[in-house]
């Protein structure tokens, strides 16, 4: 994680690798199931012998790649789980610096097992605590970073897809003894992300950084 990382940096945006770019954005900032009785699934017929009734197991997989408008809400619902998990990792140094945590465990449910930014992202958190610098949202915004879909899901193959990201962040960084030493306010920023399809649900793969100061086309 863009907690995802989802007015502007006192200084001119320096062209960085995308993969360091997401990590540092990030640092910038269930399914129901119900048992019937045996007996509700059977019918008994006039001579006394029953007949099972005709079932359809309902599947939770989620909708291909191929289907890019269907899959847009599922890729939101992550990126949302993916900031909140964020900025409760990044509230607590004590948290954060403890990568064998459950809010690591939520974390790296969301990613793809290949992706490569999990390990420097958790990486980069657990660093932040260490150091006893927490992260916390910035006036009224309910989080520090908040990201959307910020235009089409592009499929890629039935397994992959890619999708315009907009970043909003809203946060400040707060020192062990409390003192705020930086703040991030108003600003919005558009990358691209893509996400992969593993056992018939969608997790994120990557959440590009942004080599240069380009705005979200929601708030264009």
């Amino acid at each position: 994680m863009t907690p995802s990382s989802l007015p502007s940096r006192r200084h001119a945006p320096r062209r960085r690798p995308a993969l360091l770019l997401a990590v540092l954005a990030v640092l910038s900032v269930a399914a129901c199931s119900g048992d019937d009785d045996d007996e509700a699934s059977s019918e008994t017929t006039a001579g006394g012998s029953t007949t099972a009734a005709p079932t359809t197991a309902a599947s939770d997989e989620e909708p291909p790649g191929t289907d890019p408008e269907a899959v847009e809400p599922y890729i939101q619902d992550l990126l949302s789980r993916y900031d909140e998990v964020v900025s409760q990792i990044t509230a607590d140094a004590a948290v954060a610096a403890n990568v064998e945590g459950p809010l690591y465990e939520d974390l790296r449910s969301i990613m793809a097992p290949t992706s490569d930014m999990t390990d420097p992202i958790v990486q980069a958190l657990q660093d932040r605590g260490e150091q006893g610098v927490t992260q916390r949202a910035h006036g009224d915004s309910v989080l520090p970073v908040q990201r959307s879909v910020d235009g089409d899901v592009q499929t890629v193959s039935p397994t992959e897809v890619t999708f315009p990201l907009c970043a909003r962040f809203n946060y400040e960084f707060v020192r062990s003894d409390g003192q705020v030493f930086q703040v991030f306010e108003g600003r919005s920023e558009r990358s691209q992300g893509s996400a992969v399809r593993v056992d018939g649900h969608w997790l994120i793969n990557r959440l590009d950084g942004n080599e240069e100061a380009v705005g979200c086309e929601e708030a264009a």
